[in-house]
């Protein structure tokens, strides 16, 4: 059988090596408050949501193996294969400038409920929505997207 080893860390030491696979599940809330406490850190990452993602991203691509890939999850008013507001690139624009291959591997639809940021932190919805203009919220709703970037011809 195949042989897989499995590392589970915050960040990508400079001296790790090469992946052929690279998952994760980053903080991608957009934040209305510089003043978060640590315990909010998880979900925010930043005014637009990218602030984590992007170094992350930039990160993985440099110990990706040469047929390897990276897969993260998105909120989807972040822009997937489009871009959703002014200025903010989309994430297939982030993973073609980083030479891999964008995809979208799996979607799912979610509501703002009871204990979701969208209801508990004041503002935070309209910050959003203002940040991304051009995502369809419908009634408080949003979708996540799994997406992929691989290396060419992997």
């Amino acid at each position: 059988g195949a042989q897989v080893e499995v590392r589970e860390a915050s960040s990508i030491p400079e001296d790790a090596g090469a992946f052929d696979v690279i998952v994760a599940n980053l903080p991608m809330m957009p934040s209305n408050d510089t003043a978060e406490t640590a315990s909010d850190f998880y979900n925010y990452a930043g005014e637009n949501g990218w602030e984590v993602i992007e170094p992350y991203l930039e990160q993985a691509e440099r110990h990706l193996a040469e047929k390897g890939y990276v897969r993260i999850m998105l909120l989807d008013f972040l822009g997937i294969e489009e871009r959703t507001g002014p200025g903010v690139p989309s994430a297939f624009e982030r993973l073609q400038a980083l030479g891999l291959t964008p995809s979208v591997i799996a979607r799912s639809q979610d509501t703002a409920h009871d204990g979701h940021p969208f209801v508990t932190r004041e503002g935070l919805f309209d910050h959003v929505r203002k940040l991304y203009p051009d995502y369809d919220f419908g009634e408080g709703s949003y979708g996540m997207s799994v997406v992929e970037g691989r290396r060419p011809g992997a």
